[in-house]
């Protein structure tokens, strides 16, 4: 089965930022607690723009526990998504070459 990786995109004001991080730190807990890896990264050139990424061994990635969905509906309290703000990727096998 082909790993899975979720990204989201966030807008966050600055007066909330502080909140919304301690959130994150939740959220990548409670990510790793059920096997997945989650990790967030900052836009330089746009204030308050985040990218959050979930991505597990399997096709669960886009997947949440209850933990997991207690804390994202706290983090929506702060931040923006856009109806799109999801995707959910699969990772494509190559096929081998010789060269290595």
């Amino acid at each position: 089965m082909a790993r899975t990786l979720t990204a989201a995109r966030a807008m966050v004001r600055p007066d909330d930022e502080p909140r919304y991080l301690a959130l994150l730190a939740e959220r990548a807990g409670a990510a790793r607690r059920r096997g997945a890896r989650f990790w967030t990264f900052r836009n330089r050139s746009t204030p308050g723009a985040f990218l959050e990424f979930t991505e597990t061994a399997d096709d669960t990635a886009g997947a949440r526990n209850a933990e997991e969905l207690e804390i994202e509906h706290r983090m929506r309290e702060i931040a923006l998504y856009g109806p799109d703000a999801e995707e959910v990727w699969e990772e494509l096998p190559l096929p081998a070459t010789g060269a290595q």
